[in-house]
């Protein structure tokens, strides 16, 4: 269930923002209740951290799947950790997503200060991409703007302009 209120995709399904908030919200629940139910799913855990990142809350995001780590660290006997180690991919690969995007911004920004705009493009093209589902909007934003900035110094103004039309299109 959690998985369907997250589906619509921001800027390309017509979901009012009113709305994906409200979805997001509802999926947030479910995905608190699924992990209070069972601590050890990494699966939930993923998906409520991906509901955090939906609502703009990526530092949290970013905590619960380092608490996660941490835990699925802990002593666990063989046959749950073998279970767990194939389930604990989910969390370990969205935190990993995160991190690269987050280096690639900041490569990106700081090609851009150095004036190496083709750099600073192909950085922030990177950060972009690490998120196709556009789970956090706002850095998404962020990024595209950054990219559109390099677009239009490296004279691409109609790339550039497409990265602005993805941006009002993603945050009206």
């Amino acid at each position: 269930k959690v998985q369907v209120l997250l589906l619509p995709l921001p800027g390309r399904s017509g979901q009012e923002p009113a709305a994906r908030t409200s979805w997001t919200q509802e999926a947030l629940r479910e995905a608190k209740g699924a992990c209070e139910a069972r601590p050890e799913d990494d699966d939930a855990l993923a998906w409520q951290a991906r509901c955090l990142l939906r609502l703009g809350r990526r530092h949290e995001a970013r905590e619960l799947l380092h608490s996660a780590s941490g835990f699925h660290e802990g002593g666990l006997h063989d046959g749950e950790e073998r279970r767990h180690s194939a389930a604990s991919s989910s969390s370990s690969l969205l935190s990993s997503s995160l991190r690269r995007a987050e280096a690639a911004q900041q490569r990106g920004q700081a090609a851009m200060e150095r004036g190496d705009f083709l750099e600073a493009e192909a950085h922030f093209s990177a950060a972009f991409d690490s998120d196709p589902s556009l789970l956090d909007i706002d850095f998404s934003v962020g990024i595209l703007c950054s990219r559109s900035r390099a677009r239009h110094r490296l004279g691409q103004l109609d790339a550039a302009l497409e990265d602005l039309q993805l941006t009002v299109a993603l945050s009206p």
